[in-house]
């Protein structure tokens, strides 16, 4: 399968960097993986519509003014979510991907000092610890989403609507790479 992937935007020393956890490397290790540079003047459209799989990746911030936040970033995305719905793709949001499709779909995030670190997430029968290092929540769903997996106080930390998926944690850090059945079932990742 062939994989699209969202980067994340390092600013250091000589200016800023496209990065992937290697952890996804891991989790897609027998898939292709075809990285999307946040230089919208270098994205080509083949990337959503020769892939299979659209993934909005982890890392920087949703929260503009925070010192993580990249507009380059989030225009390269915005255009990328327009193609891979447009093409009607099967789109993955994890950890801030999560919340970029949250907001892009109606959704809202709000600051948080829970999840800055692993966490109990539930989902069905389950009680499963997650690797978390985000600074939102999610404060309102998207319409029409299912929710997945909840954190103990109750918020939404995956959810589902139509071909989208998302995990507000970081699978690839995690050994078992663990996502919703739902999740992995859309994605094609059994």
């Amino acid at each position: 399968m062939k994989i699209a992937i969202t980067q994340r935007v390092i600013d250091y020393r000589n200016g800023p960097y496209d990065g992937l956890d290697h952890g996804f490397y891991s989790m897609f290790d027998s898939h292709q993986l075809v990285p999307i540079p946040n230089i919208l003047s270098q994205f080509k459209t083949s990337y959503i519509t020769d892939s299979d799989l659209i993934v909005f990746s982890g890392g920087n911030s949703m929260v503009e003014g925070d010192w993580q936040y990249n507009r380059q970033r989030l225009v390269v995305e915005k255009h990328a979510l327009d193609l891979a719905l447009a093409h009607n793709k099967k789109i993955l949001g994890i950890s801030r991907g999560t919340q970029f499709l949250t907001m892009s779909l109606g959704g809202s995030i709000e600051k948080t000092e829970l999840h800055k670190d692993d966490h109990k997430v539930y989902y069905n029968d389950i009680t499963k610890t997650v690797c978390s290092r985000h600074n939102e929540l999610l404060s309102t769903l998207p319409p029409g989403v299912t929710e997945l997996a909840k954190d103990p106080q109750g918020y939404c930390e995956s959810w589902k609507l139509e071909n989208i998926g998302c995990v507000l944690w970081h699978p690839e850090r995690m050994e078992d790479h663990w996502m919703p059945d739902e999740i992995t079932s859309l994605a094609g990742l059994h």
